[in-house]
């Protein structure tokens, strides 16, 4: 991305306060952008903000399975920041919230937890919809906007004894 020059832009990045989300706002924030940074964590949101340039990622705290603070996070960022023209929806939970050593010790899906199960549910797909719900009549109203939704590898996907 080094030739890319976002100053000016506005982008919420959903799961910034570890792994890809992290690696996504800092790497934005490095080309220019003012980054809402969203997370579930304050601690790890506090990490990444520190890491990058000061000032240049703000800390949301957001549950991105709850319709208000998904709401929330994008008044903010349009508020604290001025606007907001990109979001990248990069929360996930993966296997290991099903069980630690699921490389080893799959998990049938009539094994599953249907607790864990919902709440990898809730974040991986309703928080999706519900920040990209929350997001997309201010970037319609504008009249430009992106949203990103960032996904797990194919190969993990179609890997023996992973469950969606």
């Amino acid at each position: 991305m080094s030739d890319i020059d976002l100053t000016g832009k506005v982008v919420i990045v959903t799961g910034t306060g570890s792994g890809l989300g992290r690696a996504m706002a800092l790497g934005l924030a490095e080309r220019g952008a003012r980054i809402a940074g969203v997370d579930v964590s304050k601690e790890g949101l506090e990490a990444t903000a520190a890491a990058a340039a000061p000032g240049s990622i703000l800390p949301v705290v957001t549950d991105v399975r709850k319709a208000d603070d998904c709401a929330n996070a994008v008044r903010t960022a349009i508020s604290e920041l001025g606007g907001l023209h990109v979001l990248v929806n990069c929360a996930g939970l993966g296997m290991a919230t099903q069980r630690v050593d699921f490389m080893v010790n799959r998990v049938n899906f009539w094994d599953a937890d249907p607790d864990a199960w919902q709440r990898l549910i809730d974040v991986n797909v309703r928080g999706t919809f519900l920040m990209a719900r929350a997001a997309a009549p201010h970037l319609m109203a504008q009249g430009w906007g992106r949203i990103v939704n960032v996904t797990t590898s194919f190969n993990t996907m179609i890997r023996g004894g992973n469950m969606p």
